[in-house]
């Protein structure tokens, strides 16, 4: 936790604190404060508020991606199937060779949204359709013949 926030790679912040500018606006100047120390890391957000086990995704909560409206910053959206099969905070488990399938969104680009509001719908439905990209229409896991990533290549000797 520490070394990680130290580096640039973690940054923590109260949650459910009332700010007197707003929390959207605190959170903005969070995001620009924080990233302007490490300029080259991006930033991870999950806007439905919290990490979900469920198959398929919370509602979004719109402050973070007001925020990155507000900013000018892109937004990407990516699923990955099964990470909890992976790694289990919840019961302190650990799996190997699991299968895990990641879906990716082209960028969202703030300045294509007139307002907050247009980009948020439009994180939505990107949301949605990769979500189904990644789960499949039957909400299990996709083996894919290649990679989804964008640019992405299959290393040399991997598995096709």
């Amino acid at each position: 936790g520490l070394w990680g926030h130290f580096h640039g790679w973690i940054w923590f912040f109260a949650r459910g604190k009332k700010r007197a500018e707003g929390t959207t606006r605190w959170m903005a100047t969070f995001f620009k404060r924080s990233q302007q120390r490490f300029p080259r890391k991006g930033v991870v957000i999950y806007p439905e508020g919290t990490r979900t086990t469920l198959p398929q995704g919370l509602p979004l909560k719109p402050g973070g991606l007001v925020a990155a409206h507000s900013l000018g910053w892109p937004v990407q959206v990516v699923i990955t199937t099964n990470k909890e099969r992976v790694m289990s905070e919840r019961t302190l488990s650990l799996g190997f060779g699991v299968q895990v399938t990641t879906a990716v969104s082209a960028p969202l680009w703030p300045q294509d949204y007139a307002t907050p509001d247009d980009f948020i719908a439009a994180v939505g439905s990107a949301w949605s359709t990769t979500w189904a990209q990644a789960y499949g229409a039957n909400g299990a896991s996709v083996p894919r013949p290649r990679p989804l990533l964008p640019g992405a290549v299959v290393r040399a000797g991997a598995a096709a």
